[in-house]
């Protein structure tokens, strides 16, 4: 507990803000990707690709949430589950898609000799850098650098990281903004 009697200068404080854990609303199918914005711009490289444009392929190919691009077996979730009732539910890695969430055909298009489904499954330090990609997107991942979580792959689900990872995360929204002269309170469970 803190006690304060007076506060100076807090009209020269454009903002605060409480940085915890907590991203909000997260799914099982919200992942790094779509959190920090990155994955559209991946899915654009490989929609404009010329083997993807032969084969009439969108950018809702490269997506395990549209129909055009998800796994029919497993409808883009990567896994089937089988519920339980009265025990844990069992998962299994979908057969059809192997995990990728996507059909055959967008997952192995390749840009500069990497397959799409590599493209999001891997760290992003290891596959980002090969593209070119546009000024926001390339801010967007000096940001994920600067904050040491470019080790993450694009499909990495939020559900899954840790609060640290979840913080920094959380960390990368705030500073999307101008945030000049502001209070950042960090929570640390």
């Amino acid at each position: 507990e803190v006690t304060c009697n007076s506060i100076l200068g807090v009209d020269l404080v454009d903002g605060v803000y409480y940085l915890d854990s907590n991203l909000g609303r997260v799914t099982s199918r919200s992942t790094v990707g779509t959190y920090v914005g990155l994955s559209p711009f991946i899915r654009k490289i490989y929609a404009a690709s010329k083997e993807a444009k032969l084969s009439q392929y969108l950018e809702g190919h490269f997506s395990p949430n549209s129909a055009l691009g998800q796994c029919p077996e497993c409808q883009g979730a990567g896994k089937i589950v089988v519920d339980m009732h009265y025990f844990e539910d069992i998962e299994f890695t979908c057969e059809l898609c192997e995990g990728k969430k996507l059909r055959d055909g967008p997952s192995q298009i390749q840009v500069k000799g990497i397959p799409f489904s590599d493209a999001i499954s891997k760290e992003m330090n290891a596959v980002i850098p090969q593209f070119d990609l546009t000024a926001k997107a390339t801010r967007v991942y000096e940001y994920l650098k600067l904050l040491r979580i470019d080790y993450l792959s694009l499909d990495r689900g939020l559900n899954t990281l840790s609060g640290g990872e979840r913080q920094r995360l959380k960390l990368f929204s705030v500073i999307q903004k101008k945030i000049t002269n502001s209070i950042l309170f960090f929570e640390n469970l």
